[in-house]
């Protein structure tokens, strides 16, 4: 499923999952039910979630948790008599199947939301962490481990984003004493701090957007003083590369507060200005080299051959079977998600999922008969090739078996009409960059040398750090953010 409704999605750290011992794994909750989603698709082997428990009220939805095993929480404000007996019972179920060596998942911060950084965690995980720990010793069994998962996305709320799945390193838990409350807070402090680092939790959007900017200008840079054709980052490079942003920019905060409100206001305003001009940094610095004419005719060529399928017989079927349950879909969740924007992709998914099926069974058959009659009262015309062919094979069909085939061509036609339709933006925006990147209204030798100027600022400031994805990298010790051991090249740390 994480396939078809993004068009780009990646794992990292596959090799950090321990296989030996049971696993507690950490995320934020940016994505509502499309986390589970991702979730599922990225980490190994079985899985037991934490879910609220009014999801369970949904008939469809509830059989889909019983049968991927997730457990019900209730959160505080939702029948307050019996929340401490549920929350207790679910602490030990989840702590012994942590024990026995099962993987399990958990959203620290108890609900969805629409931050650009986690929320205040709660101390559920380090809880059932805890308890864990001791059946595990209790039984002889290999203790438990808890491990941060980076949730990626472009826009997890639309079709056909990009996601990733970056799985990091176990947290190296403190060792367990006679204080039971000042543990759990210690553990709990530690999940907060691993998860604003896996996430690249910045305090606001306009920080978040900034901070991408500023990856962008600088891996155009690098390429450009390197004599490299121009290219665009893929996704995972993309986020190793912001992360280095961060550690850099918070690290400056810390050490040159001046410096670093100045680079941030410089940045910000180059941003403001290509945005103006609804331009990319990757559209700047390729300006010189912008696609040929060769280009832009196999462009049109291959939107030509994309929109003569997606107008024609896979079009026709796949808005037969999927636009209606498609607009349907959309309007509910967008009446369900008014008060809640959080759930909205994930209703969109669920429905989608429910309305599809249920709509090709229904009108698999009417359609066929329909079909089937008109192509038996017609006269199949002698010329043409196709055609033909096509009007004979249907009468020669019996109708309640071209039903049938119905039911299986309406998904396929579906996957097949977005398949083109990726394509078409692809070649779309090749033409677009052939007339954009020749648009003479753009100051383009001002805006390219000022970017320049800019993004070997920002070169320098990294270039004399040790940050993260170099080399010479070493990974924080649990608990500590990256800009908290980012150092001066050349300097000894103790």
């Amino acid at each position: 499923m994480s396939m078809v409704w993004f068009r780009e999605f990646s794992v990292i750290g596959h090799d950090m999952v321990p296989r030996e011992r049971g696993v507690l794994h950490v995320a934020w909750h940016a994505g509502a039910l499309i986390d589970p989603l991702v979730m599922f698709s990225g980490l190994p082997g079985k899985l037991t979630f934490v879910a609220k428990h009014t999801l369970w009220r949904i008939p469809i939805l509830r059989w889909m948790l019983d049968s991927a095993g997730a457990q019900p929480v209730q959160r505080a404000g939702e029948g307050e008599d019996d929340r401490a007996a549920a929350i207790e019972a679910l602490i030990n179920t989840m702590a012994t199947l942590l024990a026995e060596g099962n993987h399990c998942v958990i959203y620290p911060e108890g609900k969805a939301h629409l931050s650009p950084r986690p929320v205040k965690i709660k101390t559920g995980p380090a809880r059932i962490m805890q308890r864990a720990i001791r059946i595990a010793d209790e039984r002889g069994l290999p203790r438990p481990t808890l491990q941060p998962v980076g949730l990626h996305y472009t826009d997890q709320h639309k079709f056909r984003e990009r996601a990733l799945m970056e799985i990091h390193r176990p947290i190296e838990l403190p060792p367990q004493g006679d204080d039971d409350r000042a543990w759990v807070e210690t553990v709990t402090s530690i999940i907060d701090v691993e998860l604003n680092r896996s996430t690249i939790g910045m305090e606001s959007w306009e920080e978040r957007h900034l901070t991408w900017r500023t990856r962008g200008l600088v891996h155009q840079a690098r390429r450009a003083q390197a004599g490299l054709e121009i290219e665009q980052q893929s996704y995972a490079e993309s986020i190793t590369a912001a992360r280095r942003v961060r550690a850099a920019y918070q690290w400056l905060q810390k050490e040159d507060p001046a410096r670093a409100e100045g680079i941030r206001t410089q940045v910000a305003e180059h941003h403001e200005r290509m945005e103006a001009f609804d331009l990319s940094d990757f559209e700047i610095f390729s300006q010189q080299n912008m696609p040929s004419r060769g280009a832009l005719a196999k462009s049109l060529l291959h939107l030509s051959w994309c929109w003569f399928w997606m107008l024609g017989f896979v079009g026709w079927i796949s808005m037969i079977g999927s636009w209606i349950p498609y607009r349907v879909a959309g309007f509910l969740s967008n009446h369900l998600s008014i008060d809640d924007k959080t759930s909205l992709g994930s209703t969109k998914l669920l429905l989608s999922f429910v309305l599809m099926p249920l709509w090709w069974i229904a009108i698999a058959m009417p359609v066929a008969w329909t079909v089937s009659e008109i192509v038996h009262a017609i006269e199949i015309p002698p010329y043409g090739l196709l055609l033909p062919f096509a009007l004979v094979l249907i009468q020669a069909v019996p109708w309640w078996l071209l039903g049938l085939l119905l039911v299986f061509l309406f998904p396929y036609t579906a996957r097949k009409h977005v398949q083109l339709y990726l394509r078409t933006v692809t070649a779309w925006r090749t033409v677009k960059r052939w007339f954009r990147l020749r648009d003479d209204s753009v100051p383009w030798t001002e805006l390219r040398e000022k970017q320049m100027a800019l993004a070997m600022t920002l070169v320098g400031v990294g270039g004399t750090l040790v940050l993260p994805g170099d080399a010479d990298w070493v990974d924080p010790e649990t608990g500590l953010e990256d800009w908290q051991v980012v150092s001066r090249r050349g300097e000894v740390v103790e």
